[in-house]
């Protein structure tokens, strides 16, 4: 498949920045999953982020900082947007036309895909490296791979028993689609963004229409998280497992 132009690689590469800090940093706490009214986040990280994770964020967000006053400086522009990683690439993607045309533009786009292999790449050690499996005293139990034994909720489990202990615990919880992403990460093992289970059900959605997918079939959404319109979504997870899963069977991708 040819690789897209600049313009569209740029704001490719944008939206994967916002998945990849999505991914590092989900914004509901991991001591409650489901925690706010309708089961939703609290706006806090979910867990323990080491300083290779800092390390690897920073230096994304030192390459879209360095790119946004390039722009801001030789357009020239304003640069109206938040000091978070997130928020520069946003900015940046709505000039990438602009940005596909300057000398150095093979320059911005592999040090984006550096940047975001670096961030992924910590990510998937950190997976590998640690499992978590519960609460004590109200703070996030992880056991190495090494490690044979751990204390939840007063009693004394292996790492194995703590993670099926979360898995019955969460199967049947209606989660927004970010604590459903962090469950199917810390719990599961698999690396997935919201806007991915997002996607997912989009597809669903017209499957269905169109008559590919009965009434019942694939994921949808079980009810909302508050009472206004644009209140996030809410799923059952088990249902977002399975989905998942179905999904990674199809494309032949495993669990990290």
């Amino acid at each position: 498949m040819p690789e897209p132009a600049p313009a569209q690689l740029i704001r490719n590469l944008c939206d994967q920045v916002s998945d990849a800090i999505e991914t590092i940093e989900p914004t509901a706490p991991i001591s409650q999953y489901g925690a706010s009214e309708g089961s939703g986040g609290t706006g806090q990280i979910k867990y323990p982020m080491t300083d290779a994770m800092l390390e690897a964020r920073s230096q994304l967000k030192g390459v879209l900082v360095s790119w946004t006053l390039l722009v801001a400086e030789e357009k020239p522009d304003t640069i109206d947007c938040k000091d978070e990683p997130t928020s520069i690439a946003a900015w940046l993607y709505q000039r990438a036309g602009w940005l596909a045309l300057h000398p150095a533009c093979s320059d911005l786009i592999m040090e984006l895909r550096e940047g975001i292999s670096g961030l992924l790449a910590v990510m998937d050690r950190h997976i590998d490296d640690r499992r978590f499996c519960g609460w004590h005293n109200g703070k996030p139990v992880y056991a190495r791979h090494d490690q044979t034994q751990v204390v939840v909720d007063g009693a004394v489990y292996t790492p194995n028993e703590g993670q099926d202990r979360l898995k019955v615990q969460t199967a049947s919880m209606d989660l927004t689609a970010k604590d459903c992403a962090a469950v199917l990460m810390q719990v599961h093992g698999m690396k997935i963004t919201p806007r991915q289970i997002l996607k997912m059900l989009e597809v669903d959605e017209r499957d269905r229409q169109s008559g590919k997918l009965g009434e019942h079939e694939g994921l949808s959404p079980v009810g909302q998280d508050g009472d206004w319109n644009t209140a996030p979504l809410l799923f059952r997870f088990e249902e977002v497992l399975i989905r998942v899963g179905k999904s990674r069977r199809v494309s032949g991708l495993q669990a990290s």
